[in-house]
């Protein structure tokens, strides 16, 4: 049985997703008011003890102490290279004893450095909890196993840990025989070794990256196996293609259910199983989307996201730039009340700079690559203005490769003003955190 702290924090986390449910069924004035009523309280906290939002929130504060957030853009933004050089006064000494004890988290370096951050106990439960109203609204069975393969600093232990809710999955107010038990794998296994681990398991759930879902999918496909019982693939930490969400579909026999976080500010955005548009989490942070100029983007044009979470009082983020390109769209069809972010392009280094100037993500089909490099493992890195490398890695198995469709196809998608090369490497793989991506652009490394 948890203990008397366990059970009280389970009570807070029934209350705080219940009030996560109800703000489904609210106006969007309403969801607006009680963001903005959350966001007053954080800000109070924030003044009094990180010395660095200070003087960048006294273009909104009003002279009888109150905040207006219709002035809102007139704070400066902040950027990764501030997190980094003014760590020690962003971060809060003190912070509200009901918001419980400091955990640490660091970025996965894909972009520039790594970055720490610590933030409270309250921060992961809010999130938690966000995630439990996600999933029940794609009709997820709490019940069932839950597999992670992901990339992990340790093997995790064989035995079983003595809490039993440290091994259970889903809403922790559920009874145990209610929930499913969590398994865990290294990524970089060999996609046949993933797929024997998960048929032992099966049928089961699975959390991992997108490009190693894709991974899966094409060792079925290669293989002509059968794939093993997966309910649903809970993805997070790259962008989701539609090319992915075909393979797995198709090979794999799942969906996936696709989640928006960043490791300095949680949880972002959640995918809609009515439109497939990711509503962004207003409960959970102030989120905006702006272009260049520092102006809000209209529906439809992509802009950078501008995020401030609004449960981490440990190390406060306000109007904190990601490097994650995004569009909105109109109000979501399922009626709730969240904006809706219709496209995610993608992170800065993922997008391509076309000759005309504007920049995009390319969904290169890996089916169609498969017809002139075969399994090679492949990536197109974009060099220079007007030059791109196809790079691909051989496998002993492999057979011949055509490497001059290989780059008439990839014309098709860059335009015919792109110089293509292609060439063979020795090693090509994910990084040390399992991340992939298929299309890199070697332009840009500055933090921003």
């Amino acid at each position: 049985m948890p203990d008397q702290e366990n059970q009280k924090n389970y009570e807070l986390a029934y209350r705080y997703h219940q009030s996560l449910v109800a703000c489904e069924r609210i106006t969007q004035q309403d969801l607006l008011d009680h963001q903005r009523s959350v966001a007053a309280t954080f800000l109070e906290h924030v003044e009094r003890h990180a010395p660095f939002h200070r003087k960048r929130l006294a273009p909104i504060k009003d002279a009888d102490g109150t905040y207006c957030f219709d002035r809102w853009h007139e704070v400066r933004i902040m950027t990764k290279q501030d997190l980094i050089c003014h760590h020690d006064s962003i971060r809060c000494p003190v912070v509200p004893a009901d918001h419980g004890h400091i955990t640490f988290a660091q970025s996965s370096a894909t972009t520039g450095s790594p970055v720490r951050i610590a933030k409270t106990q309250l921060t992961d439960l809010a999130t938690a909890c966000a995630a439990y109203r996600h999933a029940e609204n794609h009709g997820v069975d709490w019940s069932r196993d839950l597999a992670y393969i992901r990339a992990l600093a340790t093997q995790p232990p064989t035995f079983e840990p003595p809490d039993p809710d440290g091994r259970l999955r889903g809403p922790p107010w559920l009874a145990a025989d209610d929930r499913g038990k969590k398994h865990w794998l290294q990524i970089h296994h060999h996609p046949q070794y993933q797929l024997d681990w998960l048929t032992r398991r099966e049928p089961i759930y699975l959390n991992t990256l997108p490009s190693n879902a894709l991974r899966l999918a094409q060792e079925v496909d290669k293989q002509g196996s059968t794939p093993p019982k997966i309910e649903a693939i809970y993805s997070v930490g790259e962008t989701v293609d539609s090319d992915i969400r075909v393979q797995c579909r198709e090979h794999l026999g799942c969906e996936i259910i696709d989640v928006f976080a960043t490791s300095e500010c949680g949880s972002i955005a959640t995918q809609c199983p009515v439109s497939g548009g990711y509503h962004i989490l207003s409960e959970l942070a102030i989120v905006e989307v702006i272009g260049d100029d520092g102006t809000a983007c209209d529906y439809g044009q992509p802009g950078r996201l501008v995020v401030t979470p609004l449960f981490n009082l440990a190390m406060p983020l306000i109007r904190y730039r990601l490097d994650d390109y995004v569009s909105l769209s109109p109000p979501c069809p399922c009626g709730r009340p969240s904006p809706l972010i219709g496209t995610i392009h993608g992170r800065r280094d993922g997008l391509f700079a076309f000759s005309n100037g504007t920049t995009g993500r390319l969904n290169i089909s890996t089916t169609e690559m498969s017809r002139y490099l075969g399994g090679c493992r492949w990536q197109l890195v974009q060099t220079g203005e007007n030059t791109a490398e196809l790079r691909y890695m051989q496998t002993p198995r492999q057979d011949t490769v055509d490497t001059a469709g290989a780059i008439d196809f990839v014309r098709l998608h860059t335009g015919k003003d792109i110089h293509v090369t292609c060439c063979e490497v020795a090693a090509l793989g994910p990084s040390s955190a399992g991340k992939y991506s298929f299309v890199y652009r070697e332009l840009e490394h500055s933090i921003t």
